[in-house]
């Protein structure tokens, strides 16, 4: 007869089983019948090999042997025959480690690996014996002699877990009891084991450490209970054969439990709630299910299922029978057990050992970037994006590809090239960190939408959406923008109907990595970060209003300048998606120079784009790059400011320039260091102005000039000032040159004079006559003033006249309102012309 084989040693090892006190037992292999000779005679036939013999050894030295097959036969009734006696055999209690003179405690267990576990582990005054079976201790219903051994010695019964839930089981402890107290036993007590359904002392002495194994034992048996349960586990009904039981639909967290291991993969989850819906990991990327799917997989899930309906006399099998509200419950609790913090952004690493880096998922497994290592997929990494493709790193040079971009950038186009290079690399990082957006610019047929094209695939068409600019701004316009990875936007058509605001807010959102609020039909909002990278595709520069002027400094601008409309090449875009594997390493080596660098690098073609988007987005922002500079001690009245903007405004085609108070306030979102101050003048008098800023020499002739300060009357008092005065008095004039605000072209003035003293002189260009007489005259009502107040103003302009002009203010009537709905913007220094009251 062989001893252990080393699969059989390594099998009682992984069962916390020494395999040396095995073979002491006598525990040996049987590899043929060969083995069999030396076994009593029922034994000859036996041909199922290889096995293990488990020689059971009575107190008296009695033996049973027992037969455990490494692949187990069926009875009678197609059950599984794992461990086999002898027919009609006496049950044996088997003497493992038996009572001696220091034995203080003596343990009973059920199990053949479960009693040799307790024998490899238990201290050397505990003296072990074994069961077979919860039951194996009597003979036709009565105990067999072999109890005996436990006269005059404290018992610690060790039966399965199952003895808390099955009651043939806990009824066969408690029997147990009776016959070992009749025997002499001076106490006996059960050590409970806590596992699954038919977990033994086998199992959870091996599911912890070998070091830690003995002192669990010690204490299990120190702390064993007088019943094998709290209570008598109730009689369930009879379970059909093939049906599935689960807990009842009132305990959907229960039904849940039982239903999360098969959404794992080990021990990670391969199927999330997060941000409101359903994800599911498709091994190379996360994608999104549908609620209605996720639904239908619970329905079939639960539809032939049934539980255990428990009563005061017992309980009773019945169809878990799906409907809609239980199916509502599971889900809730399911996505409670599944949930993923709504604030953890794509890609990142949930589980797992976290490698630094950036990574791109492909179809044969995760590349880290740095370095092009190839890593198996994880479901612990959490990515939206993907390649449909593997990576090659030998893939050849897209030659096509790179033939067409030549045809549309020769000698790569002052940079534009590159800048597509780094964005498609970007796209499938799963990056949004650098908050960046693409456009190309072009003619019909130029290009644009082969560029889409291979960029789709690239990534999968299940990863792009394709919304339009007007759609961004309706209600439900950014839902199908959730959960995709590319926002194509090939119509940057923008409608009269369109709220532009809405849709420059909402591209700033997405491109800024901003919390949003996504309504959603038929379901609840969807709150959180978008992780869609936004590419344009249009015929010209999009329009967009945004007077602080940062919606154009969120894109990168490319432009085609070719169009090929008639003479197309309808084979070139399947030549250029047989190249995509040389197309993702041109794209990756964008990715390189882009991370290495830390931004996308501006061209001037892009540059100018980009100036132009902005000056069209925003008014201010041109009115500041032609009108104003920026410098420490620089200052602008407000008057003049508004002199230069309202000119501006007709010169553009601006029909209405607004108000002044609200002027400095929007110059601000342009220049955000601009500081508002009212300084003294000479006389003593405040007027406003902006400090860090100042209107460009020649804007307009108002640039500085020289003036001293005089004596007058009236409330502003009379002066006279010398040179292109952008301070001084204000009158009817017959050029545009003098007066305090600039306003006093066309030959019209305002009714107040004043003294100032003017800054240093500096030349500028002057309005001719004919030009001034096109410009539109800003109209205000304003208030009576006193009839001293008037005055004379001589100023010298650098235009081809010189004037001398009296003003007298003239009455003009004053507009009544309960409150001026323009209150909030009223200003000391002008009167308002809703309400014609002055602040």
């Amino acid at each position: 007869m062989a001893e252990l084989t080393p699969e059989h040693r390594a099998f009682l090892a992984a069962h916390a089983v020494d395999p040396d006190l095995a073979e002491k037992l006598g525990i040996r292999s049987l590899t043929s019948r060969e083995d069999t000779k030396a076994l009593p005679e029922a034994w000859e036939n036996w041909a199922n090999f290889p096995a293990i013999l488990f020689p059971w050894t009575s107190p008296d030295g009695r033996v049973e042997h027992q037969v455990r097959p490494d692949s187990p036969t069926g009875d009678t009734k197609g059950k599984a025959r794992k461990y086999v006696f002898t027919p009609n055999m006496t049950p044996v209690l088997w003497a493992l480690r038996p009572v001696g003179p220091e034995t203080t405690t003596l343990v009973i267990v059920e199990g053949t690996k479960q009693s040799l576990a307790a024998a490899t582990y238990a201290a050397p005054h505990v003296a072990v014996y074994g069961i077979a079976g919860c039951r194996m201790w009597q003979k036709d219903k009565a105990p067999i002699p072999d109890l005996a051994v436990a006269d005059g010695h404290p018992v610690v019964v060790i039966l399965d877990s199952d003895s808390s839930t099955n009651p043939d089981v806990y009824q066969a402890g408690a029997e147990l009891a009776e016959a070992l107290e009749l025997e002499g036993a001076t106490s006996v007590l059960f050590t409970r084991i806590k596992g699954r359904d038919k977990d033994g002392l086998d199992d959870v002495l091996a599911a912890r450490e070998e070091s830690r194994r003995a002192v669990w034992l010690a204490r299990a048996i120190a702390s064993a209970k007088p019943k094998p349960a709290d209570a008598a586990p109730k009689r369930t009904a009879k379970v059909p054969t093939g049906v599935e039981i689960l807990p009842s639909p009132a305990e959907p967290l229960a039904v849940a439990r039982v239903i999360e291991p098969e959404l794992m993969v080990g021990s990670t989850l391969t199927v999330r709630n997060w941000r409101g819906g359903w994800w599911e990991w498709r091994t190379a990327h996360w994608s999104e299910i549908e609620e209605l799917a996720f639904s239908k997989r619970l329905y079939e899930r639960t539809e032939h299922a049934q539980y255990e309906h428990a009563t005061d006399k017992g309980t009773s099998i019945k169809p878990w029978a799906p409907t809609r509200t239980k199916v509502a419950f599971l889900a809730d609790a399911l996505s409670a057990i599944t949930h993923l913090d709504q604030a953890t952004n794509v890609p990142a690493w949930l589980s797992g050992d976290r490698p630094e880096g950036t990574i791109v998922s492909c179809q044969n497994g995760l590349l880290r970037l740095e370095g092009r290592e190839l890593m198996a997929h994880d479901p612990g990494y959490f990515n939206l994006v993907s390649v449909p493709f593997d990576y090659a790193p030998e893939a050849p040079e897209p030659t096509e590809w790179l033939k067409f971009l030549e045809v549309l950038w020769p000698d790569g186009g002052e940079g534009q090239v590159d800048a597509l290079q780094e964005w498609f690399g970007y796209v499938i990082s799963g990056r949004t960190d650098f908050q960046k957006m693409f456009a190309i610019i072009g003619p019909p047929r130029s290009g644009k939408g082969t560029i889409a094209t291979v960029l789709t695939a690239l990534i999968g068409a299940m990863n792009t959406a394709g919304p339009t600019l007007a759609g961004l701004a309706t209600n439900f316009g950014l839902q199908p923008v959730l959960g995709k990875s590319l926002a194509l936007i090939s119509d940057a058509r923008i409608g009269r109907q369109t709220d532009v605001s809405v849709v420059v807010e909402r591209l700033l959102t997405i491109s800024g990595e901003d919390i949003i609020q996504v309504d959603r039909k038929n379901r609840d909002a969807w709150v959180g970060r978008i992780p869609a990278r936004i590419m344009l595709m249009s015929n010209e520069i999009p329009r967009f209003s945004d007077d602080s002027g940062t919606i154009a400094t969120r894109w990168v601008v490319v432009e085609t300048v070719q169009s090929f409309l008639g003479r197309e090449d309808r084979a070139l875009k399947p030549r250029l998606l047989q190249e995509l594997p040389g197309v993702l390493n041109w794209a990756l080596a964008g990715l390189d120079r882009l991370l290495t660098r830390g931004y996308f690098q501006d061209t001037a073609v892009g540059n100018e784009a980009v100036e132009m988007m902005r000056e069209g987005a925003s008014p201010y922002a041109a009115f500041k790059a032609e009108a104003l500079e920026e410098g420490q001690g620089f200052e602008v009245t407000v008057d003049d400011l508004f002199t230069a903007w309202t000119f501006w405004c007709a010169q553009n085609g601006r029909d209405h320039p607004g108000q002044k108070p609200r002027l400095a306030r929007d110059i601000k979102t342009v220049v955000p260091g601009v500081r508002t101050v009212q300084p003294r003048r000479p006389d003593g008098t405040r007027y406003r102005a902006l400090q860090g800023i100042r209107l460009r020499d020649g804007f307009l002739g108002l640039g500085s000039g020289t003036g001293s300060p005089a004596a007058g009357t009236g409330r502003n008092g009379a002066g006279t000032g010398s040179g292109t005065g952008s301070r001084g008095t204000k009158g009817q004039v017959s050029d545009f040159g003098t007066g305090r605000h600039g306003q006093n072209y066309n030959s019209r003035g305002s009714e107040r004079t004043g003294s100032d003293m003017a800054a240093p002189p500096r030349s500028a260009p002057v309005l001719s006559t004919d030009q001034i007489a096109v410009l539109p005259v800003p109209t205000r009502a304003t208030a009576p003033k006193p009839a001293s107040d008037q005055g004379f103003s001589s100023g010298t302009g650098n235009g081809p006249a010189r004037a001398t002009t009296r003003a007298t203010a003239q009455p003009a009537p004053v507009a009544t309102l309960d409150r001026c709905p323009d209150e909030d913007q009223h200003d000391p220094d002008w009167t308002c012309s809703t309400c014609g009251r002055a602040a």
